[in-house]
């Protein structure tokens, strides 16, 4: 076989592939719109319902999102609480006033 000829030969079947996939393409249109009966036409009582209740959790999540930061700020100011404590603890406890601390377990408190 030439080299002529095995270009043509190959042209060809780039031709028949090419067909092969458009039909293909072709197939696979149909075979999606046929999963999809009236995509054309919307329900109006669900388009109702889903807008309702995208509003509904819209709402919610503002409202998750303000308690969030709400909590954040909480702790924010409790980890500063801490934080003092524990250097007023770490201060007293390094200055001999000669006062004694003493901790207990909550179960031998009478």
């Amino acid at each position: 076989m030439t080299f002529v000829a095995e270009i043509q030969r190959l042209r060809g079947r780039a031709k028949e592939q090419q067909k092969t996939i458009d039909e293909l393409r072709t197939q696979r249109r149909h075979w999606l719109g046929a999963q999809f009966p009236d995509s054309g036409h919307v329900d109006p009582a669900a388009h109702t319902e889903l807008r309702s209740a995208n509003e509904r959790l819209t709402t919610e999540k503002a409202g998750l999102i303000t308690s969030i930061n709400e909590l954040r700020r909480s702790i924010t100011a409790l980890e500063h609480d801490l934080l003092a404590a524990r250097e007023a603890l770490a201060q007293e406890l390094a200055e001999p006033t000669g006062a004694t601390l003493t901790l207990t377990a909550p179960d031998q408190i009478d």
